[in-house]
């Protein structure tokens, strides 16, 4: 029966219509209804759901009359059938709210620095720590007019597009330098209905690998950069982020600290400079 309802939104069917030849004594809601100790002969029902798809439930009449419901009754209850969708929509965005306000609430009580977005990468809420993070990672050039880095925003544009097909690894951002590195975790709220959010945890991890003074020697000062971005396990992409130079330049560099250290790449390198 209630299948059928929901092949018609907003429109009441009777039980002759939502059976559909089914003898009412073998659905379920006539079972159920006997062992709640109802004697259930008749059943009118409307699946209700509003235009714009914020909000939906039913409606059932049961009677345990001989006779059907009337035209009349049929009637009355589709006339209702705009103020119920108008109710359930109500209901839905005031829960929806209040969910919201409750993890948004949560989220600015943490002591950790957190950044809240919408989908279009509107900021929503952000915790005292983030402003002097961001000022201190991201030249203004590189910030949106709203001050959010436009790294992220690109970021989060391209798991929102994704949806559930994006690589584990796109939701971790990370850029280092040779002191220490920042990360941004993004996450989505559970909030529905067209309100959904995305917050951004972001963390500074000082590093914790350090070039040797023995190693450090043998390298110039720029080289030595590099070589601790490497320590930190940073990609060619990421120490080209963090020293603000090109990929083509930190290839160098790298060649030139393998020649030094006698090693044949990064692995050998990162042992050597781990054990020396």
């Amino acid at each position: 029966m209630g299948r059928a309802v929901m092949r018609q939104p907003n429109q009441v069917l009777s039980d002759a219509e939502m059976l559909s030849g089914q003898k009412l004594e073998q659905t379920e809601t006539y079972q159920r209804s006997r062992e709640s100790g109802v004697l259930l002969r008749h059943t009118e029902a409307v699946f209700v759901t509003s235009r714009r798809g914020l909000g939906h439930g039913g409606v059932t009449l049961y009677s345990e009359h001989s006779k059907p419901f009337s035209a009349k009754s049929r009637y009355v209850l589709q006339r209702l059938v705009p103020g119920f969708a108008g109710s359930f929509q109500s209901i839905i965005q005031f829960s929806s709210l209040t969910f919201k306000n409750l993890i948004l609430e949560e989220i600015s009580a943490q002591p950790a620095a957190s950044l809240v977005l919408n989908a279009r990468g509107k900021e929503v809420l952000r915790t005292r720590a983030v402003t002097t993070i961001l000022e201190r990672w991201f030249p203004r050039s590189s910030r949106s007019p709203a001050g959010i880095p436009r790294e992220w925003e690109t970021r989060l544009a391209t798991l929102v597009k994704g949806g559930g097909q994006v690589a584990s690894e796109q939701f971790l951002w990370r850029q280092a330098t040779p002191e220490q590195s920042l990360e941004a975790v993004f996450r989505p709220l559970p909030i529905s209905n067209g309100s959904a959010l995305w917050e951004v945890r972001i963390r500074e991890r000082p590093n914790q690998a350090v070039l040797k003074e023995s190693l450090r020697r043998r390298l110039t000062a720029r080289q030595a950069e590099v070589a601790n971005c490497l320590l930190q396990g940073c990609e060619d992409k990421e120490i080209a982020q963090a020293l603000r130079c090109a990929p083509g330049t930190v290839k160098k560099h790298l060649q030139a600290i393998y020649d030094k250290l006698d090693v044949k790449g990064r692995t050998e390198f990162i042992s050597k400079a781990l054990r020396d």
